[in-house]
């Protein structure tokens, strides 16, 4: 017997991206990326050097993509983890949900 899975629509657009962008642990201030890989209203893809745990507090700044100058302050927590192990993953990098933007 074969199951199918439905797949659910995404709750909000995503697009690729690649962003300047300093994500640093909340309690520490050690930073564990520098690069999004993509950006949606509710997070953000970060390439990370560091490790990270679910549920971390992350203060992130990031420049927004198409302007020059403009970069924005967010907090958001640390939602999963992607390792890099399985074929078309970018490498061990952290997504991230916003729990606040200015």
């Amino acid at each position: 017997m074969q199951t199918v899975l439905a797949k659910q629509p995404r709750r909000s657009v995503r697009r690729a991206t690649r962003a300047y962008c300093h994500a640093v642990g909340y309690s520490d201030f050690e930073e564990i990326g520098d690069m999004a890989l993509d950006l949606s209203p509710r997070g953000m893809l970060v390439a990370c050097d560091a490790p990270a745990a679910i549920g971390e507090e992350v203060v992130v700044s990031f420049m927004v993509p198409g302007t020059d100058i403009l970069w924005l302050d967010a907090e958001a927590e640390v939602a999963r983890i992607i390792h890099g192990y399985r074929l078309g993953d970018p490498g061990y990098c952290v997504g991230l949900r916003f729990t606040y933007l200015e």
